[in-house]
């Protein structure tokens, strides 16, 4: 009789395995199924002549209606992430109030999704010369390119 009992549970613990094994498979074949995130974001630094940073700059990112998509202050080392935005093209300005004027920057941004683009922005005095910004372009954490602008 014993034999018999165990001949059984060795049968039930394969069953078991088997069953655990489906299931696991079928939550993988789930997993792949999600959507892929249909989101960007957009962070870096804000730097001014010898790249010093600045800190305390409106950033602001405005979609291709006109509307103001997203906008954030600068951290005190210069550095700005906004939200999680959708797929498409952005105006992305930044601009700081000074005592004797204000310094800008103006540019665009296309965000293809899922990505991080990572760009140092350089402010200058309206009527500066042209400063090329870099945008460092990441999907999924790795890098793909850098584009100068």
């Amino acid at each position: 009789m014993n034999i018999f009992f165990v001949a059984i549970a060795g049968e039930l613990f394969i069953i078991i395995i088997l069953m655990a094994f489906i299931l696991f498979l079928l939550y993988l074949i789930l997993e792949m199924r999600k959507p892929v995130p249909q989101t960007g974001v957009v962070k870096g630094n804000v730097v001014y002549g010898d790249s010093a940073l600045v800190g305390g700059v409106l950033m602001t990112l405005t979609s291709s209606d006109g509307s103001t998509a997203d906008s954030t202050l600068t951290g005190a080392d210069g550095t700005f992430e906004f939200n999680p935005m959708a797929i498409g093209d952005y105006a992305l300005t930044a601009h700081k109030d000074l005592p004797d004027g204000w310094l800008e920057y103006t540019g665009t941004v296309e965000i293809n999704a899922p990505e991080i683009i990572i760009t140092d922005l350089p402010l200058e005095k309206p009527g500066g010369a042209a400063v090329p910004m870099t945008l460092s372009i990441k999907r999924r954490g790795h890098f793909v390119q850098n584009v100068k602008v």
